[in-house]
């Protein structure tokens, strides 16, 4: 075992040689967009260091003008980084000159016919995945209206529509009864999935989402703040049959912030760290990371961490009780994307482990 000091990232790494839990395969970063292009520029590039897919989506104001919707440095939820702005336009939102329009006409980001986006799922075929993303709306929605998220699909952006056939969508949506709440998924035909939050979307303020689908089980939701963990949704309604697959063809299309056809139902506030996942997850631990990575750095008091180990029990105790345990088996990887196990546990901590590779654990600052 060793132990040293990370000052930026870490207080204590522990490295025990000879075991480690037994952790299922993790969802496989595909594709993000972390919109941090410099100011200027009408494109935006996807991160190729995190994700495995390059894919550069065009920016446009009105379906086709060009238009620069990157976010002033500090707009993202880690208050550092950019964000995707749609709040700067001077076209008021709820327009009722379009019918159903939910929010800003004029903002989003599209690509059209981009041969990378058929890498997406395994072999052009997505049977499961997650998909997050931040959202900070500057207004709430009008009964029974819709603000796209995304729209990926297998034609041209022009024909691409959120319940199209062989479209995998999300939306925020409102229904009659319960306004501003929930989530709807789209994923190939049928009917939506609706998920509900337990309260209305806030405006002006960052929240966390995360939709996820193992192929077999239903799929779930979870919604989480720049302090809040991230915690399971409620499923409304809707199903989807397992061994579903949706197969993105030789050209498909991406629609980030609104839709192609009938332009105008953009989201009128800003999106941040969009992230499509290959593989399902109901792990938890997993989704927080993914929160953890687009929220703003912890900030904790020092503490000295203590640890014992024996008879296949690891201690872990540290002064003051607070900070997140986090673990990976890589140690090449950024603290990011380790899995958190735990937030402020009880003193001590107890791991029961058993003889396998290297396991690594830090305590976030």
């Amino acid at each position: 075992m060793k132990n040293r000091n990370l000052k930026t990232t870490a207080l204590c790494l522990l490295t025990i040689s000879l075991c480690c839990f037994q952790i299922e395969a993790q969802p496989v970063l595909q594709l993000r967009f972390p919109f941090t292009d410099p100011p200027g520029s009408t494109t935006t590039s996807s991160d190729t260091v995190l994700g495995t897919i390059d894919v550069s989506l065009d920016m446009t104001i009105d379906g086709t003008t060009p238009g620069d919707l990157h976010g002033a440095l500090g707009t993202a939820p880690d208050n550092k980084s950019r964000s995707l702005d749609m709040t700067t336009n001077t076209v008021p939102a709820q327009d009722d000159t379009q019918p159903g329009n939910s929010q800003n006409p004029s903002a989003a980001v599209s690509t059209a016919n981009n041969p990378a986006l058929a890498a997406l799922g395994q072999s052009g075929t997505i049977s499961n995945f997650v998909c997050t993303f931040w959202m900070n709306s500057a207004l709430g929605l009008a009964t029974g209206n819709g603000a796209r998220i995304f729209i990926l699909g297998p034609d041209d952006v022009s024909a691409n529509t959120y319940n199209g056939a062989g479209v995998f969508s999300i939306r925020w949506y409102s229904d009659s009864t319960i306004p501003n709440n929930e989530f709807a998924l789209w994923f190939g035909g049928g009917s939506d999935i609706i998920f509900g939050l337990p309260f209305n979307v806030p405006t002006n303020q960052w929240l966390f989402v995360a939709i996820s689908w193992d192929g077999q089980n239903q799929p779930a939701a979870y919604w989480g703040t720049q302090t809040n963990s991230a915690t399971p949704m409620s499923l409304v309604s809707g199903s989807l049959a397992p061994g579903s697959e949706l197969p993105m063809g030789d050209t498909p299309s991406l629609v980030i912030g609104n839709q192609g056809s009938n332009w105008g139902r953009s989201l009128n506030g800003k999106l941040s760290d969009v992230r499509f996942y290959n593989g399902g997850t109901t792990n938890l631990s997993f989704i927080e990371s993914v929160r953890l990575a687009g929220a703003p750095p912890l900030a904790l008091p020092p503490s000295r961490i203590n640890f014992s180990f024996a008879s296949s029990k690891l201690s872990l105790s540290w002064s003051n009780g607070l900070g997140i345990l986090l673990s990976g088996t890589n140690v090449a990887l950024p603290p990011s994307q380790w899995v958190p196990m735990v937030t402020n546990p009880p003193m001590p901590y107890v791991i029961t482990i058993s003889p396998s590779t290297p396991q690594t654990f830090f305590k976030a600052k």
